[in-house]
């Protein structure tokens, strides 16, 4: 049966259908708010594409975002963003605090990464090294691993993630969440 001939009763949990990037970060999200150090010892334990990313100390975790709007929220406490490329409408998938390190989320699941993403990923960098004087951010990848695996998968992207988990390697972890949809609709 294809996802065009679904019974209503199968749609109505929609878990069996979405497509929603968001839907998978909200799910991530609930799961790292639940057991912030089970997400910290996943991300300790990724190899997949570690560029210059160390281990996060379990104990320095302080919070977690989800749609994170960095820009417009830290602009109210804080002056100094006057960067026109710091965009209030600019919001990070998932945001891990930590006393003296920023870890960006951005997550792909029906899609693959495309050369804007890469751009703003860069311009993200530049903004938050100046801004965040002393604090390391890092930017972690999260996507399919038909994507990561592909050949339509651009290669900046590999320059600008510190570390890529894939949705199936969540799945692992976190198997009641579906996460295996997440991995498996990239470009349907």
């Amino acid at each position: 049966m294809t996802e065009k001939e679904l019974t209503w009763s199968e749609i109505r949990c929609w878990s069996n259908i979405t497509r929603e990037e968001r839907q998978f970060c909200a799910d991530l999200y609930n799961e790292i708010s639940t057991d912030p150090l089970k997400f910290v010892e996943i991300l300790n334990s990724c190899e997949l594409n570690r560029i210059s990313m160390p281990a996060l100390a379990p104990d320095q975790f302080v919070d977690v975002g989800y749609e994170v709007a960095f820009y417009r929220d830290v602009s109210r406490v804080r002056s100094e963003i006057d960067d026109e490329e710091a965009s209030s409408h600019r919001k990070f998938d998932l945001a891990l605090f930590f006393k003296e390190q920023l870890i960006v989320i951005e997550a792909k699941a029906q899609q693959g990464y495309k050369a804007e993403d890469v751009e703003k990923i860069g311009i993200d960098k530049r903004i938050l090294d100046g801004l965040l004087k002393g604090i390391d951010t890092y930017f972690v990848g999260i996507c399919s691993d038909r994507y990561w695996n592909s050949n339509r998968r651009k290669r900046e992207i590999d320059d600008c993630l510190n570390l890529v988990l894939t949705w199936k390697c969540l799945d692992q972890y976190y198997p009641k969440k579906n996460f295996e949809r997440a991995n498996s609709i990239y470009r349907n």
